[in-house]
């Protein structure tokens, strides 16, 4: 009797400890924040005066679109100066005329050296010692000239590659100086404007990036693991003028570790796609929501 009554006791442990994921929830709703993808301040890299700048708050952007430009006339001659340098190197590593006539007056040189080697060989004395020695040393002379012509063709290369890497850095100086939008985004503050001087790390303007959104709420740790989270597609739900309302869909991306100070919630974002209508994005920053986590949709 007494083994009878532990064993439903055990049971109804083993019940107790299964209730919850028996009555787990398929979906959690959580109020929200809407937040920018990215917002960043695009500020220069190098000092000078702004040209080239006609950018207005409200413009949109795409990734690589020319902001501005630094006066970079300085710039764009110096890269000029390293295109003549680099052109004028390549020309003289390309010049073998001083190798292929030190090499054909070395011949000649041997030759004419050879044939008076072998008159004194059948006659001795009749060439004078002094002149075959004169007519070794042109050869020899001849020899090492073309050495020579070969060894000013190596730093004749070299000198390309230094010109090569200068022409690179010109490029780059000019390239720093052009300021691009690092993506699609719409301008929403002027920090500065045409023909202002500005210095490194001058903020021009702020960027954000509105065709996607972070949306972030607090969701119970007790009730909810990390993992049962990650990856579950969401509906957000967002209030519009006069009482409108828009639902725009997406994905957790990010389920914070750490615990928020004070509460037993973790902090759950999502990634959503944002819609223009009539020209103008339908959900923006700032905005407050409900977002629904489908938690029996999460991926496996």
């Amino acid at each position: 009797m007494l083994c009878r009554s532990f064993g439903l006791l055990l049971a109804a442990g083993f019940a107790v400890g299964a209730l919850p994921g028996a009555a787990e929830a398929q979906e959690v709703t959580v109020n929200t924040t809407i937040w920018a993808v990215q917002d960043v301040r695009i500020a220069a890299e190098e000092a000078g005066v702004l040209r080239h700048m006609q950018i207005h708050e409200g413009d949109r952007l795409l990734a690589g679109e020319v902001i501005a430009k630094v006066d970079d006339r300085q710039a764009q001659a110096a890269e000029k100066i390293a295109k003549l340098k680099l052109t004028a190197a390549r020309k003289r590593a390309e010049d073998d005329i001083e190798l292929r006539y030190a090499d054909a007056a070395g011949k000649v040189a041997r030759i004419d050296y050879d044939k008076d080697v072998q008159v004194n060989l059948k006659k001795p004395g009749t060439i004078p010692d002094i002149q075959i020695r004169q007519k070794e040393l042109v050869w020899r002379k001849s020899l090492l000239q073309y050495e020579k012509a070969g060894n000013d063709q190596v730093l004749a290369n070299m000198d390309a590659d230094v010109y090569q890497a200068e022409l690179e850095a010109a490029k780059l100086a000019v390239e720093r100086r052009t300021i691009r939008a690092p993506f699609d985004g719409e301008v929403q503050t002027l920090f500065m404007h045409e023909a202002e001087w500005a210095n490194p790390g001058d903020p021009i303007l702020r960027l954000v990036r509105l065709d996607q959104l972070y949306v972030k709420g607090l969701v119970s740790a007790a009730e909810y693991d990390r993992n049962e989270l990650q990856g579950c597609p969401v509906s957000v739900m967002v209030s519009l003028a006069r009482g409108r309302q828009a639902t725009v869909a997406g994905k957790v991306v990010f389920v914070s570790p750490q615990i928020q100070e004070g509460t037993d919630d973790y902090e759950v974002t999502a990634e959503v796609a944002n819609e223009q209508v009539d020209g103008f994005w339908r959900v923006s920053p700032g905005l407050v929501g409900t977002m629904t986590i489908h938690l029996s949709q999460r991926p496996n």
